[in-house]
Order: C-alpha cells, then sequence, then structure tokens
C-alpha cells in the first residue's frame, strides 16, 4: 500500500512538472540560456581571480540573492498561469537574476580592462524592477477583477442553496423567489426591475461534435464570463440547459436592455478553447422584459415569449 501511494505521488510530481514546463517553456528556455550565457562571458573574457582575492563573505551574500531570486522565480512558474502579469514578473525577475547573478560572478572572474559587456549586465536591476513595478500594477487590476467575481458570487452563497450543480450558479427555483421578492418590494416601494432571457444558439451542434463534458465545460466557463459583466446587486440564474435569467433589480427596461447589449457583446467576443485545441465562439439570443406589476410567473412568461420571437428572427436572417 506505501509502494503505490509511492507511486502515485511520483506521478502526481510528474503531472505537475509537466504541465510547469509545458505552460513556461519559453521562460525555461530563457533562464537557463542565461544562466550559460553569463558564465560563458565571464570564463571566456574575463581573468579568473586568485582565491587570495576572493571576498568570500561577497560571493556568499550576491550568489544568495541570486538562489534567491530564481527561487521567486520557480515559485511563479509553479503557481502562475502563462499571461500577461507572468511575463512581466517572470521577465523582471530575470533581468534581476541576471544581473545578481553577474555580480557573484565578478567576485570570482576580473574583466578584462577595456570591456564593458559586465556592465550592461549589471544594468539588468534597473530594467527587471521597473518590469516587476510594472507586473505588480497589472497584478493589482487582475486581483480588482477577481475581487469583483467573488462579490458577485457572495449573495449566492450566503442567502441560499438552490445551485445548479453544472454552473455552480442560482437555479430556477431561486430565481423564482427572488423575483417574488423584487415584485414585493416593486408593490411596496415603486422601485423598478428587469429580467433578461438569454439562449446560446445552435448549442446542441457543440454537444453533438465535442460531448456533453466540453458542453458543460463551455458552460460553466460561460457563466464566470457572465458574472464578471454583471454588478454587485445582479442575479443570474441557469434557467435551462443553454438558457440564463438576469435579474436585474433597481433597474428600467432601458438600462437593462443596454446590459443586455454589453453581455451579448461578452459572448460574442467569448473564444472557448476546447481539449483538441479548437476555438469555439458563439451567438446569443436575448430578450429584455420589466416588472411592470405583473406577477413574478407573468413576466416569466412574457420574457420567455419574447425571447421565442427574437430566436425565429434570428433563425431567419433577422436581427437580435
Amino acid at each position: 500500500m506505501a509502494e503505490i501511494s509511492h507511486l502515485y505521488a511520483l506521478l502526481l510530481m510528474n503531472g505537475f512538472i509537466h504541465n510547469v514546463v509545458q505552460s513556461h517553456l519559453r521562460w525555461l528556455t530563457c533562464l537557463v540560456l542565461s544562466i550559460i550565457l553569463v558564465a560563458l562571458l565571464n570564463i571566456g573574457l574575463g581573468d579568473s581571480k586568485q582565491l587570495h582575492l576572493i571576498d568570500w563573505l561577497d560571493v556568499i551574500s550576491e550568489g544568495g540573492a541570486s538562489l534567491m531570486v530564481l527561487a521567486w522565480i520557480l515559485i511563479i512558474f509553479s503557481s502562475r498561469p502563462a499571461g500577461r502579469v507572468t511575463n512581466f514578473l517572470i521577465g523582471g525577475l530575470l533581468a534581476l537574476f541576471i544581473a545578481l547573478f553577474q555580480d557573484a560572478m565578478d567576485e570570482g572572474f576580473h574583466p578584462r580592462e577595456g570591456s564593458f559587456w559586465h556592465i550592461y549586465l549589471e544594468f539588468g536591476l534597473s530594467i527587471g524592477m521597473a518590469l516587476i513595478t510594472i507586473a505588480l500594477y497589472l497584478w493589482r487590476k487582475e486581483q480588482l477583477v477577481i475581487n469583483q467575481q467573488l462579490k458577485n458570487r457572495e449573495r449566492l452563497f450566503r442567502e441560499h442553496t438552490l445551485v445548479d450543480h453544472l454552473t455552480q450558479i442560482s437555479d430556477i427555483n431561486y430565481l423564482k423567489s427572488q423575483l417574488q421578492r423584487e415584485h414585493e418590494k416593486a408593490l411596496q416601494s415603486n422601485q423598478p426591475f428587469s429580467l433578461i432571457l438569454l439562449d446560446i444558439n445552435d448549442f446542441y451542434l457543440i454537444n453533438r461534435e465535442y460531448g456533453d463534458e466540453e458542453g458543460d465545460n463551455l458552460l460553466h466557463s460561460l457563466c464566470e464570463l457572465l458574472i464578471l459583466n454583471l454588478g454587485p446587486d445582479d442575479l443570474i440564474c441557469r434557467y435551462a440547459g443553454d438558457r440564463f435569467a438576469v435579474l436585474l433589480p433597481n433597474r428600467d427596461e432601458q438600462a437593462s436592455r443596454q446590459i443586455a447589449g454589453e453581455l451579448d457583446q461578452a459572448v460574442t467576443s467569448f473564444a472557448y478553447k476546447t481539449k483538441r485545441g479548437d476555438r469555439l465562439f458563439l451567438q446569443a439570443c436575448f430578450s429584455v422584459v420589466s416588472g411592470d406589476g405583473d406577477s413574478p410567473e407573468q413576466i416569466l412568461q412574457r420574457a420567455k415569449d419574447e425571447l421565442t420571437k427574437v430566436k425565429t428572427l434570428s433563425s431567419s436572417g433577422g436581427d437580435k
């Protein structure tokens, strides 16, 4: 049993290393080539110092600093996906590593008179700090988006357990209860609210071509995208299949149609990458209705009727 557990751990580690190498192969190659290049430059274009002239304290401090930066690079490799923020982070740390590694090599090799190549390498310290600063700024923006997404999900997990198991958003039962709640608020305080229904065009073709599992993954990714494009008080629910509902409190029909247009742009711009490596682009139909004092059942029915009309026009070549 212990041998099986050990083998399983090794397989996981091998898979982890494979994913890291596959995701960051270009940067790993740059890192290895940088180490080799700096070492060869010092050996080939510098003169080695005698042992009694080497300041071993500087070797330890500067060498240790370069190893620490190398460890940071490996941590970034193992914890972040490829992308713009990661590129700036690794690029900055790599420039910083080259400068510190060259400082450490200076303790063992003396550049020949009249050579300036080592100065250019040490200039990487300034370049690295600038790139890291840009990376941290972009990382902050990325984190703000993630925080907004978590905030948009907070209402879901705080108030109920009626969650669609596939998409991890509210289901139709919770939508009906919230429609009733907004309907009562509208009667008491005359606050407007609206409902959007959206339906993915020809989604069955994706399931047929790529399988139900790929289709489920696409729906889950699409939900994440839609959540990012909604406000903290808005509620998105899975209505049925590839149909979703968005409840917009304190929004009249005109404002809600603008939001529907933004969601339409987000869906149209969304490019889902399948396991085969294909990129799938989606189109959706939308209907928008306001509360207008109707019962929740009547509001839902009006939204469904309008969506049916929109889909009919879309299938016959009309506009959404």
